[in-house]
């Protein structure tokens, strides 16, 4: 295959997927590791468990439970040590304080409804709101619903979920070029998106905790496997983002860079949306 086959079918497939999330396979409850089902029966009591299903992010293997309890839904995230990573719990928007939910309201615009609110949490710290918004769009022939989301942190500021899609992406990568060194959960909490800054479609986060090209397992090169500290601010904290390929890697790579990080970062794109890795 030419390069310029690698280099359609590449950009194709990062394209195609560029909205998408990470997909997970159903598995059976007897299939779950002792680790996970422990767990499982500790936060399902009192749930009527939905679906389980096994998600593969970058090598790093987790199990999601969809569950309903007292009536709305709660999705638990769980690693294979039995730990957990993410919860997300359905709220009535009711519940609210009155400036989220005018804020929350606001961000749905005219014609746009709030379909559902989960909080999300982390470690049984609430980290972000999240909503599920619905817009009618008229097409020929019918109306056309348009669903997206918003989210706002706990103290009501609104949140670019795209970035937030950035971080949880980064993250993984951190996690799975550390040797083992960092868990997905201490990479998230390292990347500080309060000091950072976009530029290109992608977010530069500060690192803290000590975070830093030799973090990793590429030698303390500052671009690693598509993981790029860019320089280092007055707090002497480097600013980390992801890109797509790491142009100094071949001519494909070089190419994905500057087509998908530069072009389309500064043109088609306010914040790249990142699936993978």
């Amino acid at each position: 295959m030419t390069y310029g086959w690698i280099i359609v079918l590449r950009i194709t497939g990062l394209l195609i997927t560029g909205s998408a999330s990470a997909q997970g396979n159903k598995v059976y409850r007897t299939e779950l590791p002792p680790a996970v089902e422990r767990t499982l029966q500790s936060v399902s009591q009192g749930a009527a468990v939905k679906h389980l299903s096994q998600e593969d992010q970058d090598g790093q293997i987790y199990y999601k439970a969809e569950m309903r309890v007292d009536g709305h839904s709660k999705d638990v995230l769980i690693n294979t040590t039995g730990d957990i990573e993410r919860v997300g719990e359905q709220i009535a928007f009711d519940r609210l304080p009155a400036d989220m939910k005018a804020k929350l309201k606001a961000k749905a615009k005219f014609l746009g409804r709030i379909a559902k609110v989960e909080a999300i949490t982390r470690k049984d710290q609430l980290v972000v709101y999240e909503a599920r918004t619905e817009k009618p769009i008229p097409v020929p022939g019918g109306v056309f619903m348009k669903r997206s989301k918003v989210q706002i942190d706990p103290d009501g500021n609104p949140l670019d979920h795209t970035t937030e899609i950035q971080r949880e992406a980064l993250a993984r990568a951190i996690a799975s070029h550390s040797g083992g060194e960092i868990s997905h959960q201490q990479a998230y909490d390292s990347l500080d998106p309060s000091e950072g800054h976009l530029k290109g479609g992608n977010y530069n986060f500060e690192a803290t905790h000590g975070l830093g090209p030799n973090s990793l397992d590429c030698g303390g090169d500052t671009r690693c496997n598509g993981i790029h500290f860019s320089a280092k601010n007055a707090n002497g904290n480097w600013f980390v983002h992801l890109d797509t390929s790491n142009p100094f890697t071949g001519p494909v790579a070089f190419f994905e860079h500057g087509f998908v990080d530069l072009f389309l970062g500064n043109t088609a794109y306010t914040v790249i949306p990142r699936p993978w890795p």
